[in-house]
C-alpha cells in the first residue's frame, strides 16, 4: 500500500488516534518514514476511528490539509 502511495505522488495526511488498538500508533511512525512528505497527525484520547471519535478535530485537519495543498 505504501508503495502505491508513494509512486502517486499524491499529497497525503495519515490521521492516527494514539489509543488505536487495531493500528498501533507505531504504525503512523511507519508512515512517516515511508513517505516522508507525508502530514501526519497523532489525536490523543482516541481510537482507530477519528473520524468519528473526534469529528469536529478532524474535520479541521482535513481542513487545512486541503487549503494548504
Amino acid at each position: 500500500l505504501v508503495e502505491g502511495v508513494r509512486e502517486s505522488g499524491l499529497p497525503v495526511l495519515a490521521v492516527w488516534g494514539d489509543r488505536d488498538r487495531i493500528l498501533p500508533p507505531a504504525h503512523l511512525a511507519a508512515v512517516a518514514r515511508e513517505l516522508p512528505d507525508a502530514r501526519t497527525r497523532l489525536i490523543p484520547d482516541c481510537g482507530h476511528m477519528p473520524q468519528i471519535e473526534r469529528p469536529d478535530l478532524f474535520a479541521d485537519l482535513v481542513r487545512e490539509f486541503v487549503a494548504g495543498r
